[in-house]
């Protein structure tokens, strides 16, 4: 079972194609198997507010896919 949301990666990816710098807030870097030069991998925990801080210095917009598990 899968703990992010599938719908993550193709906001990243869509971000990239349309020439967007990314800005992933992730637990784990390993999560995005993605490579791009546009792309910033930021590991960290999204319930701590100073990492979200940290995160979003310099962001002008944000998306967020954090979810609801869809186990039991």
């Amino acid at each position: 079972m899968r703990r992010d949301p599938p719908h993550s990666l193709e906001t990243v990816n869509a971000c990239l194609k349309a020439g967007h710098s990314v800005r992933a807030l992730v637990r784990s870097a390993r999560r995005i198997p993605v490579d791009h030069p546009k792309l910033e991998k930021m590991p960290g925990d999204p319930l701590e507010m100073t990492t979200v801080k940290r995160a979003l210095t310099g962001v002008d917009v944000v998306t967020q896919s954090l979810g609801v598990s869809a186990g039991p």
